[in-house]
């Protein structure tokens, strides 16, 4: 029987992610005020009728835009939209959206948004062919990060490195080896399980698998707990509940529903 997720009452839960979102963030120069495009499949926004697959928030600054409706018939006027409405960040959530429209940008000989500073990427793998053409297309700096819907733990890039960093303020965090034994130190971490103390499903943590290390502080970088040595984590050992071991329950992955309509090309 699939289950849900609690979270704070009183948006508790949601200004502590936004306050590590932002800390993440900072690294690439964002602030509070800079606008921002979201391409996302979240949300329908929109129809064939009228054209317009987007809507403004966050007092006009975020442009959230809907990734169901990125056609090669609709895209160029997403192009135009994003260009007047003169972005500083492009988030892809997931990554893949943020593709879609870079490879279209590239196959046409479309010159890039210049007031954008960086691209923010999360939800997914993005993958070394992914950062390199959305670095070309776009001319910046592409940041990637990992969490989950559990909120028990949240790794993202820094300044000098694509390895992840993880926040140990935000989860606990805990490194096994293929024999399932807790890492102490150095390379040969395969799991990465982790929890949170004020977390329901602390009791019962997920993990994801990555070659992960306990590495040194990178010059001027912040100093992580560990990161994964292949930069990407692999996502979560299944959709379920662990405990003792043992898998009680699959989780309902809230994000389903979002990729039906996906294309492989």
């Amino acid at each position: 029987m699939p289950v849900g997720f609690y979270y704070e009452k009183g948006g508790v839960s949601r200004a502590r992610e936004w306050a590590f979102m932002k800390t993440q963030w900072d690294r690439v120069g964002y602030r509070f005020t800079d606008r921002c495009v979201v391409l996302r499949g979240g949300y329908i926004i929109g129809s064939a009728k009228n054209g317009v697959y987007w809507k403004k928030t966050l007092g006009g600054r975020w442009l959230l835009m809907s990734s169901h409706h990125m056609t090669e018939e609709t895209l160029p006027a997403y192009i135009d939209r994003i260009r007047r409405f003169k972005p500083r960040f492009i988030q892809g959530y997931p990554p893949s959206t943020a593709v879609i429209l870079a490879r279209y940008m590239r196959e046409h000989g479309i010159e890039p948004i210049s007031t954008v500073k960086a691209v923010l990427c999360g939800s997914e793998n993005l993958y070394p062919w992914q950062r390199d053409l959305l670095t070309e297309v776009f001319g910046c700096r592409v940041f990637s990060w990992y969490g989950n819907s559990e909120q028990t733990v949240l790794a993202g890039e820094c300044e000098e490195s694509t390895h992840y960093h993880i926040f140990p303020e935000y989860g606990i965090v805990e490194l096994i080896g293929r024999d399932g034994r807790p890492v102490r130190g150095g390379p040969g971490g395969r799991w990465a399980r982790w929890s949170r103390p004020t977390s329901p499903t602390s009791s019962a943590p997920s993990s994801a698998t990555a070659p992960w290390t306990l590495p040194r502080r990178p010059e001027g970088g912040p100093v992580p707990a560990a990161v994964p040595t292949d930069t990407r984590a692999r996502g979560r050992k299944g959709s379920g509940l662990h405990c003792d071991g043992q898998r009680r329950t699959p989780l309902r992955d809230r994000h389903e529903h979002r990729y039906r309509c996906v294309r492989q090309r």
